[in-house]
C-alpha cells in the first residue's frame, strides 16, 4: 500500500478516535485550594485570587493563592454580592440591612454605608451596571423564613429592585416576583441589550427547586413573565451564569443524583440557554466535586473556577476548583 495512503488512514483514524479517548467527552475538575471545617456562608469572587465570604456573620477575605485569611469584623454581612467592573458589593444582613461597602487596594475598608434598614429579612442582593446606573435587587421576606416543612406555609417572598447612580440615594422601581416559596440566589445582568433577572425556586427548604429567568427590554419598568429553564427535579442551586458568544452558560449545583441529600450530596453541573431563556443542550457534570455546594464562577483564559462549600451541612469546608 502506497505511503501516502497509509498516512491518509493513520490522520483519519486519529480524526475519528481522539475524541473518544479524551475522557469520553466527560467534564472534570481538580482541586485548587482547600479550608477545611471554615463553615462560611456565601462567597463570592472579588478581584484575581480574592474571594469575599462571610464567617460567624463577619466580612471575610480569602486570598487563595497565597493562603491569607482577613477578617473585618465591624462589617456584619450575610448576603452580597460584587459588582466586577468597579469593585462595588452590595450586602444584607440578619441585622435587616442593606448597605454598599467599597475596599481600597489593600483590601481595608473605604467606605462603608448602610443604605436601606427594613422591617422585613433583606436576603440574597444582586447588582449590575449600565451606563452611569447600578441596578440592584433584594428579596425581602416576609413571615417564614426558609420553611422546610413543606405542609406548612412558607413566608411571602419579594424580589423588589432600585436603581442608583451615587449608590447613597436608590429608587425603588418596582417588585419583579412575589412568591410563597423560597426565592434565593438571585443574580442580574445586562447583555442584548436586556435587563435579566436568574433566581431559584425551591419548593420548600432543601427542597426540589426550580431555575428561572426574567427579563426586561425597558430597563426595569416593565417584566417578561417567568421562564424556567431547569425544572423543579432536584435541589437545584443556582451558581453563576456568564454571557458567552450569544448565549448564556448556566453553572449550578444539585443533588440530582443524591435525592434528598441536598448540599452534602450537590455535584456541580453546566447547560447553555439562549437570550429567550430556552435550553440549548442538555446539563453535564462535571466530576472531582462531589458534595458541592456552588456560590460562584469566573471564567479566565477559557478556565473556569468553582467556588464552593464542600458537605455545608456536615462538614462546611471552602473549597476552590478548577475546570481541567
Amino acid at each position: 500500500m502506497p505511503r501516502k495512503l497509509l498516512f491518509i488512514i493513520y490522520i483519519a483514524c486519529i480524526t475519528i478516535f481522539l475524541p473518544s479517548c479524551q475522557n469520553n467527552g466527560r467534564l472534570e475538575c481538580s482541586e485548587i485550594y482547600r479550608l477545611n471545617g471554615l463553615k462560611n456562608g456565601d462567597a463570592k469572587f472579588y478581584d484575581g485570587s480574592i474571594v469575599c465570604t462571610n464567617v460567624d456573620n463577619a466580612f471575610t477575605l480569602i486570598d487563595y493563592k497565597n493562603d491569607i485569611k482577613t477578617t473585618l469584623r465591624d462589617v456584619r454581612v450575610n448576603w452580597f454580592s460584587v459588582e466586577k467592573t468597579d469593585k462595588i458589593i452590595v450586602y444584607s444582613s440578619f441585622d435587616r440591612q442593606i448597605g454598599i461597602l467599597k475596599l481600597d487596594d489593600k483590601l481595608n475598608v473605604k467606605e462603608n454605608n448602610v443604605v436601606i434598614s427594613s422591617k422585613l429579612l433583606p436576603i440574597d442582593p444582586s447588582i449590575t451596571k449600565i451606563g452611569d446606573k447600578y441596578y440592584i435587587t433584594v428579596t425581602y421576606i416576609d413571615g417564614a423564613v426558609n420553611n422546610s416543612d413543606k405542609d406548612k406555609e412558607n413566608g411571602l417572598y419579594t424580589v423588589a429592585m432600585y436603581s442608583t447612580e451615587d449608590l447613597l440615594n436608590w429608587e425603588h422601581l418596582g417588585n419583579i416576583i412575589e412568591d410563597r416559596h423560597n426565592l434565593e440566589d438571585v443574580i442580574t445582568c445586562f447583555e442584548n441589550g436586556r435587563l435579566y433577572v436568574f433566581y431559584e425556586r425551591e419548593e420548600y427548604d432543601k427542597g426540589s427547586s426550580s431555575l428561572e429567568g426574567i427579563y426586561s427590554d425597558d430597563r426595569g419598568i416593565s417584566w417578561s413573565e417567568p421562564k424556567v429553564f431547569r425544572k423543579a427535579d432536584a435541589d437545584n442551586e443556582l451558581g453563576n451564569i456568564e454571557p458567552d458568544n450569544g448565549r448564556f452558560t448556566v453553572y449550578y449545583s444539585s443533588d440530582a443524583e443524591n435525592k434528598g441529600m441536598s448540599y452534602d450530596g450537590g455535584e456541580i453541573y453546566v447547560q447553555h440557554m439562549d437570550y429567550e431563556l430556552n435550553a440549548l443542550d442538555a446539563p453535564k457534570k462535571y466530576e472531582g466535586c462531589e458534595g458541592a455546594l456552588l456560590y460562584d464562577t469566573k471564567t479566565e483564559d477559557d478556565t473556569t473556577q468553582f467556588l464552593c462549600a464542600e458537605k455545608y451541612i456536615t462538614e462546611g469546608n471552602f473549597v476552590v476548583y478548577k475546570e481541567d
